[in-house]
């Protein structure tokens, strides 16, 4: 699945370049500064985020909250669907968990922090 994402990003990025083209080519399409300054970030910066994106996030991240929630989770029989096996794990259990992959999520959303990647409205 992480395969599919970065594939999909590189795709993005990829077609940065023809929009940046078109908008330059066609005088009535001017796109605004701050866009066109996000696109040529992307272009830039993608090969060095595809690499950090492949790379994952340091495996320490919540490490704490991580080995409590698969502690957990490892107890929880294999047969039971998905749903009903997060629902039946305690409240605090969940809450680390959540905080563990929010921890990973805000890991990878460095990415667009680190490369100054303008935040378009």
């Amino acid at each position: 699945m992480l395969d599919e994402r970065i594939k999909r990003l590189k795709d993005l990025a990829a077609k940065m370049v023809r929009s940046l083209e078109l908008a330059r080519k066609y005088s009535d399409v001017s796109l605004p500064p701050a866009l066109a300054a996000q696109q040529e970030t992307l272009i830039n910066s993608w090969p060095e985020m595809e690499t950090q994106l492949r790379a994952g996030c340091a495996p320490d991240t919540a490490a704490r909250e991580r080995d409590v929630f698969l502690s957990a989770w490892e107890q929880v029989a294999t047969a039971t669907p998905y749903v009903k096996a997060v629902s039946s794990l305690p409240p605090e259990v969940k809450k680390s968990g959540t905080a563990w992959l929010q921890a990973v999520v805000d890991s990878i959303a460095q990415l667009f922090n680190t490369h100054r990647m303008p935040v378009v409205r």
